[in-house]
């Protein structure tokens, strides 16, 4: 899922919202949907080669916006209301 993530680390925006940024895409683009479950951290760090610290600061920057329930132990997933959201960040619901 995260394979096609291109990181740039020259550009102003860190790796953590880089990659925030992405996944909300995958969302508002549904090619992921509410419910879905994504990867753990450590499946997530293997794929795109960065920190714990920095997954972590990218997934609770998608909690915090509503685009992500996060249960520990539990998993994350694409919240229920993801796709609500749409309206708030511009994007034309299709």
């Amino acid at each position: 899922m995260l394979e096609d993530i291109k990181i740039d680390r020259k550009l102003r925006d860190t790796v953590s919202i880089q990659i925030s940024n992405y996944i909300r895409s995958l969302i508002l683009d549904h090619k992921v949907k509410p419910g879905d479950r994504l990867p753990n951290t450590t499946e997530i760090m293997a794929q795109i080669r960065v920190g714990t610290n920095t997954v972590v600061d990218a997934l609770a920057i998608l909690q915090e916006e509503g685009f992500l329930d996060v249960g520990q132990g539990r998993g994350t997933f694409v919240s229920e209301h993801a796709l609500s959201l749409k309206m708030a960040w511009g994007v034309n619901i299709v």
